[in-house]
This record gives structure tokens, C-alpha cells and sequence, in this order.
């Protein structure tokens, strides 16, 4: 939900003052399903979970970092 994630990265930024790194580590693993069985509202909870969540993620925190003068993005494989 980008409402929220622009939100919380609000909130955090003025209640720590800034934000000088951003670690994108929210997601899903998917349906534990053999992927012939798997729902295509299935597949799609998983990719927006995952790959909508950081992009958000990342999207609505760079103007931060750049404001800090520069900062860190860690999205762990």
C-alpha cells in the first residue's frame, strides 16, 4: 500500500531525525505449491508482495537519503 509506506517512512524519518540506510527485507516465499497448481491471485500476491514492496520501499525513501547527502540500500537476495 503506497499510502502506508510513504507513512512510515515518514514517521521514522521525523522521529529518528533522518535516514541515512534503508534495508528492504519485507516479502513473501510464495505458495509452497508446484507452480502447475498455483493460482495466477496466488503468483500476484507474491510479486506485489515482494518486488511492489520494494520498490515502494526504495521509491519513497531516496528523497530521504538525498537529503542526508547520501545513504545506503540494502535488498538482501
Amino acid at each position: 500500500d503506497e499510502e502506508a509506506m510513504h507513512a512510515a517512512i515518514s514517521r521514522t524519518v521525523e522521529t529518528l531525525g533522518g535516514l541515512q540506510i534503508v534495508f528492504a527485507n519485507a516479502g513473501i516465499n510464495g505458495m509452497q505449491t508446484p507452480i502447475e497448481e498455483m493460482t495466477l491471485d496466488e503468483w500476484h500476491a507474491t510479486v506485489d508482495t515482494n518486488l511492489t514492496g520494494t520498490f515502494l520501499t526504495v521509491k519513497h525513501s531516496i528523497p530521504h537519503l538525498r537529503a542526508a547527502g547520501g545513504g545506503a540500500i540494502v535488498i538482501p537476495a
